[in-house]
C-alpha cells in the first residue's frame, strides 16, 4: 500500500514539472535572443503573384498584401477580340464596334427592326451590320442593292434574318459574301446574275430558298455527287441542291444531308424516272421537276404526289385531270408545286392541310370556278402568280406566317372584294392584284417595306388607301388607273412620301407620283414644288378636264396623261426636252397642243388614239427623234410659220 502510494505521488509530481517547464519556455519564447540581440522568430518573406479582375492588375501575397496596383493596359481591339493588357495578357474592354458602310439607307419597321433598303455608296466592300441605332438589322430589302455593278464583296451581320427579292440581283462584279449565321430565309433572284460569284456558304439554318436564287451565276464551283451539283458549308457540303450534271439521269439520289431543292434543279432530265425526296427537305424551288415527263408519281385522290417511303405524298405536283371540281389534298403534303392545279377550271374548292409550307408559282393559276381558299398559319411563301385569274374568288385572308407574295399573285380575281395581307409581308409583289376589279379595301400592314410597280393597277373599285411608316419604295404605277381611287393617305413619320390633299407625293414634293383620279374636281393645279411627273400619275382620270403644269417641270414620265379622256386643255413647259411612251396616250378629248421647240424627242405612242387632236409645233422641224408610231392616230401636224395663236388657242394659217 506504500508503495504504491510512492507512486503516485511521483507521477503526480513529474506531471506538475512538464507542466510548469512548458510555461517557462512559452513565456519566455519571444525574448530568445540570438549574440546580436536579434529576435529568434524567424522573419516571413513576402510571395507575390499577379492577379487580376475584369478592369485592373496587381500583384498579391498569399498573406493578403498587394502592390503594383493599376489598370488595364495597352493592346488593340478588333472586330472579334478584345484587347489584350500588355502587363497581364488578360482580355478587357470592348471589341471594336465596327461601322455600316457609308451609303446604306436603314428603315425602320416592325416590332423596332431595321432593314436596309438601299445603298447609295460608292465603296466596293460594303459590311452591313449587326445593329443600328442600338436596334438590330433583320432584313435585306428587295432590290437594296439591284444593280450595283462596282460591288465586289458583302459581309452580313448575324441578325440578319431575311435576304429580299433580287437583294443582290446583277451585282455582276460581286465575288465574295460571307452570309450572317442567322439568316433562314434567300428569297426569289436574291443573287441572280451575280456572274462574278465562285463560291458562297449557305449557313445551315437557312430553311427557305426562293426560285432562281442563283440563276446567273454561272461562275459558281458546286460539289457534286452521285451526278448531282450541291451548295452549302464547312460542316454540310450538301444542303441545297442546285443542278445535275446530266439531264439524262434515270434516278436520283439526294444526299441525306440536303435541305434544300433549286428552281430548275431537275429541269429537262426527260429520262428520270424515279426520286425520294426525304421529310428533311424544308424549300422546293419553281421548276425543280419541270419537264421531268417521265416521273413516276403517288397518285392519291386524282392528285399526282412525289416523296419518299415514310411519306408518299410530300410534294403536290400535278393533277389527274384539269376537270377535277374538289380537291382534298393529303395532311401530310408540305409543297404545293408548281403548276400543280393549272387551268382547273371546274375546281371549285381546295383543302389545304396544316402541313403545307409553301405554295408555289403558278399553283392555282385560271381556276376560275374556285370560289374561296383557306390559307393556313403554316404556309410561308405564295408565289408568283399563284392564284392569277381565279375570277370567282371573292376573299383572302393571307395569315401572319406568310412572308412572301409574289407577283401577279392574284392579279385579274375580278371578284376579290376584301383581302387581309399578312402583319409579316415584306413586300406585295409587282402586279400582285392587278385587275382586281372588285377589291374595294386593303389594309397594307406596318411590316410592308415595298409595293412594286402596278401593285394595284386598274383596281377600280378601290376608293382610299394608306401607307404606312414602314414602306420605303412604291414602284412605278402602283396605283394606277383606279379609277375610284379617291384619297390616298400616307403616315406621318414615312421618311420617303407624303400625302397632299389625298395625292401622293415624294416626301420632298418634288415628285408627283399619283394622283387620286378618282376625285371629282375638273381642274387640277401641279404644285410648284414637282419637278416630275411620275409613270401613270394622272392615268386613267376622266373627270379633269384641265391640268395646269408650272414650269418647274423638268420631266414628265411614261403615260403620265395616258387614258385622260376628258382632257381638253394642258400646256407644255419650255423646259421640257421629251415627251416620253404613251405620254397622252387615249387623250381623246384633246384638242390642240403646242410642242416647245426645246423638245428634241417624242416617244412610243405619245399621241396614239388621240382622236381630235392637232398638234403644233414650235420649231420650224420635226424633233430630231420620233419613235415610231408617236403620232399612230395621223393626226395633223403644223411646224412654225404654218400655225398662230387666234383668241388665245393654235390654228393652221389660212393658204
Amino acid at each position: 500500500m506504500k508503495n504504491k502510494l510512492c507512486k503516485l505521488l511521483y507521477i503526480l509530481i513529474s506531471i506538475l514539472m512538464i507542466v510548469c517547464f512548458a510555461f517557462a519556455c512559452s513565456s519566455n519564447s519571444g525574448n530568445l535572443d540570438d549574440d546580436n540581440g536579434n529576435s529568434g522568430t524567424p522573419e516571413h518573406t513576402h510571395s507575390y503573384v499577379l492577379k487580376y479582375d475584369s478592369n485592373n492588375h496587381w500583384e498579391e501575397c498569399e498573406c493578403g498584401d498587394k502592390k503594383n496596383f493599376s489598370t488595364h493596359s495597352g493592346g488593340t481591339a478588333t472586330y472579334s477580340e478584345k484587347p489584350k493588357c500588355s502587363i497581364c495578357g488578360v482580355e478587357y474592354g470592348e471589341l471594336l464596334q465596327r461601322q455600316p458602310t457609308e451609303g446604306l439607307v436603314f428603315s425602320l419597321m416592325r416590332d423596332d427592326e431595321y432593314c436596309v433598303v438601299d445603298y447609295v455608296g460608292n465603296s466596293t466592300e460594303v459590311y452591313i451590320p449587326e445593329t443600328y441605332n442600338d436596334k438590330p438589322v433583320t432584313i435585306i430589302g428587295d432590290l437594296a442593292f439591284y444593280e450595283c455593278t462596282g460591288l465586289t464583296s458583302v459581309e452580313i451581320g448575324d441578325n440578319v434574318t431575311t435576304i429580299g427579292v433580287g437583294a443582290f440581283y446583277e451585282c455582276t462584279s460581286l465575288a465574295s459574301v460571307e452570309i450572317g449565321d442567322n439568316v433562314t430565309t434567300i428569297s426569289d433572284y436574291a443573287f441572280c446574275g451575280c456572274s462574278s460569284l465562285t463560291s458562297i456558304e449557305i449557313p445551315e439554318v437557312v430553311t427557305s430558298a426562293g426560285s432562281y436564287v442563283f440563276d446567273g451565276c454561272d461562275n459558281l464551283t458546286y460539289s457534286v455527287k452521285d451526278n448531282l451539283k450541291y451548295l452549302g458549308n464547312g460542316s454540310n457540303s450538301y444542303l441545297y441542291l442546285a443542278g445535275t450534271t446530266n439531264e439524262n439521269i434515270v434516278s436520283a439520289n439526294i444526299d441525306s444531308n440536303c435541305k434544300l431543292i433549286g428552281s430548275d434543279a431537275f429541269s429537262g432530265c426527260r429520262s428520270l424516272t424515279n426520286i425520294e425526296i426525304s421529310d428533311k427537305i424544308t424549300s422546293i424551288g419553281d421548276d425543280a421537276f419541270i419537264s421531268c415527263t417521265n416521273l413516276t408519281y403517288n397518285v392519291k385522290d386524282n392528285l399526282k404526289y412525289l416523296g419518299n417511303s415514310n411519306n408518299r405524298y410530300l410534294y403536290l405536283a400535278d393533277t389527274t385531270s384539269t376537270k377535277i371540281t374538289t380537291a382534298n389534298i393529303d395532311s401530310s403534303c408540305k409543297f404545293i408545286g408548281y403548276d400543280a392545279f393549272r387551268e382547273c377550271d371546274s375546281l371549285i374548292s381546295v383543302m389545304l392541310g396544316d402541313s403545307v409550307t409553301s405554295i408555289g408559282e403558278r399553283a392555282f393559276i385560271a381556276c376560275h370556278s374556285l370560289t374561296s381558299i383557306t390559307i393556313p398559319d403554316s404556309v410561308t411563301i405564295i408565289g408568283e402568280g399563284a392564284f392569277y385569274e381565279c375570277k370567282s374568288l371573292t376573299s383572302i385572308v393571307i395569315p401572319d406566317s406568310v412572308l412572301s407574295l409574289g407577283g401577279d399573285a392574284f392579279g385579274e380575281c375580278i371578284l376579290l372584294e376584301s383581302i387581309v395581307i399578312s402583319n409579316s409581308i415584306l413586300s406585295i409583289g409587282e402586279d400582285a392584284f392587278f385587275e382586281c376589279a372588285s377589291l374595294e379595301s386593303v389594309t397594307i400592314p406596318n411590316s410592308v417595306i415595298s409595293i412594286q410597280e402596278f401593285a394595284f393597277l386598274s383596281c377600280i373599285s378601290l376608293e382610299s388607301i394608306t401607307i404606312p411608316q414602314s414602306v420605303f419604295k412604291i414602284g412605278e404605277g402602283a396605283f394606277a388607273d383606279c379609277t375610284s381611287l379617291e384619297s390616298i393617305t400616307v403616315d406621318e413619320k414615312n421618311t420617303n412620301y407624303k400625302s397632299v390633299n389625298g395625292n401622293l407625293y415624294s416626301k420632298d414634293g418634288t415628285e408627283l407620283i399619283q394622283y387620286a383620279i378618282g376625285k371629282t374636281e375638273t381642274e387640277f393645279i401641279i404644285p410648284d414644288s414637282v419637278t416630275i411627273i411620275g409613270i401613270g400619275a394622272f392615268y386613267g382620270s376622266t373627270s379633269l378636264d384641265s391640268i395646269i403644269i408650272p414650269e418647274t417641270i423638268t420631266s414628265i414620265c411614261d403615260a403620265a396623261f395616258s387614258n385622260c379622256t376628258s382632257l381638253t386643255s394642258i400646256e407644255i413647259p419650255n423646259d421640257i426636252t421629251s415627251i416620253a411612251d404613251e405620254t397622252f396616250y387615249k387623250c381623246t378629248s384633246l384638242k390642240n397642243i403646242i410642242i416647245p421647240d426645246s423638245v428634241t424627242s417624242i416617244g412610243f405612242y405619245a399621241f396614239a388614239h388621240c382622236d381630235s387632236l392637232t398638234i403644233y409645233f414650235e420649231a420650224s422641224s420635226e424633233p430630231s427623234v420620233l419613235a415610231s408610231w408617236w403620232n399612230y392616230s395621223n393626226r395633223p401636224v403644223y411646224l412654225a410659220g404654218e400655225w398662230s395663236i387666234v383668241g388665245g388657242v393654235p390654228v393652221p394659217n389660212s393658204n
